[in-house]
């Protein structure tokens, strides 16, 4: 059986590329047959080309006359550079651990015909689903009416609470789908109520594989041995700047620790930090949490390998801008504390670091273990349907 993957994972996120990783290996690691259909996420979205564009048309230029650039904007030369650097690593890594198909697509034609190579489409993890983001083709839209392809959801995230927030559209999709389960429990019982199908709850795939295939998967950057606190906080223009900049200093103070910075080129924060990390690759990305002390963030990706490592971490929530509960990012981070039993990890802007507190995984990694086969079994289930 033959089974095709589509996700986020272009968009130079370090928990996007790892989820879809993770991903493509669980499905391998059931005695499946899979591949990560190389699709533009770009290409149906207008507005997200036109900076990359401009950026690119920006380096082919600057590139090629670097002391005049230097002179005359030095300042968003290095920025391209950096940019270069890093998504050079993040295209690196994908060649290198992602069964990618040969084709890349990026139109519902080219998804339409790549997809009768496959017994099944699986689509997840990740915010596929979020209706601010909404492609069709993370709905499976480009799958052939009437073809035995499969059509199967694994653990997406809808982002949001609100059934008001999602497009009828939307609805149509989801009620074309053979099997489909959620990461979070609001989002599960959400997609029961709009679609009338029955709908589980599974973990993200980055739960679905080994500590040890993570750690392996690591590239050492260079540190202090004595420890640091590793900081990584995703910020786009769309959500309210939150960063808890005093938590972050307080929890220096009280460490007597370095703060490191993990940055992204494309999601700019103004964080202090005795290191930023600006061209980090999603293995580096590991090493660094692997080897923190404490690690503060916003990211869900984040929190994740904070607990698999075994790390002091906290987690913040985000929000949108002009946006109410129903729209921000936390029901995903409550769901995962949930499953750690580790709701103390949970900080708001103003609170206090408290380096006292008790961080005890071994109760989180017992539940853990039990989703871990409750979600395998959802999929080998959902996989078995084919005739």
């Amino acid at each position: 059986m033959k089974i095709g993957i589509i996700t986020r994972r272009t968009g130079y996120n370090h928990g996007s590329s790892l989820q879809a990783y993770a991903m493509a290996r669980f499905i391998g690691s059931l005695g499946f047959s899979c591949k990560v259909i190389d699709y533009d996420e770009y290409a149906p979205h207008f507005r997200w080309k036109i900076r990359p564009t401009i950026e690119n048309t920006m380096w082919a230029i600057l590139r090629r006359i670097p002391s005049i650039a230097k002179r005359v904007c030095n300042s968003k030369y290095q920025y391209l550079c950096i940019r270069n650097r890093q998504q050079k690593k993040f295209k690196t890594f994908e060649q290198q651990f992602m069964p990618l198909t040969k084709e890349r697509c990026s139109s519902s034609g080219t998804l339409c015909k790549i997809s009768t190579q496959f017994d099944a489409i699986v689509c997840g993890s990740d915010q596929i689903w979020n209706p601010a983001f909404f492609d069709p083709a993370f709905f499976l839209e480009f799958v052939p009416a009437n073809s035995r392809i499969l059509k199967i959801a694994y653990a997406p995230s809808i982002g949001i609470t609100d059934k008001a927030l999602i497009p009828k559209k939307e609805i149509d999709l989801l009620k074309k789908f053979d099997a489909i389960s959620c990461r979070e429990k609001e989002g599960t019982r959400l997609l029961k109520h709009i679609t009338d199908k029955p709908v589980s709850t599974v973990l993200d795939p980055t739960l679905m594989v080994s500590v040890d295939d993570w750690k392996s998967l690591c590239s050492p950057v260079e540190t202090d041995k004595k420890g640091y606190i590793l900081v990584y906080f995703l910020h786009f223009n769309c959500y309210k700047n939150n960063i808890p900049h005093n938590f972050i200093k307080e929890l220096r103070d009280k460490t007597g620790l370095p703060i490191y910075n993990i940055k992204m080129h494309n999601l700019i924060n103004n964080i202090e930090a005795d290191k930023h990390f600006e061209e980090t690759d999603p293995r580096e990305f590991l090493y660094l949490l692997q080897h923190a002390t404490w690690i503060c963030t916003n990211s869900f990706h984040c929190s994740i390998f904070s607990f698999l490592f075994q790390k002091k971490f906290f987690v913040f929530e985000r929000f949108m801008k002009g946006g109410d509960e129903g729209s921000s990012q936390n029901s995903r981070i409550h769901s995962l504390l949930e499953i750690f039993e580790m709701p103390q990890c949970l900080k708001k802007e103003d609170d206090i670091p408290e380096i006292d507190q008790e961080f005890d995984f071994e109760m989180g990694i017992r539940k853990l273990q039990a989703y871990q086969q409750t979600s395998k079994d959802y999929l080998i289930s959902a996989l078995s349907s084919y005739k």
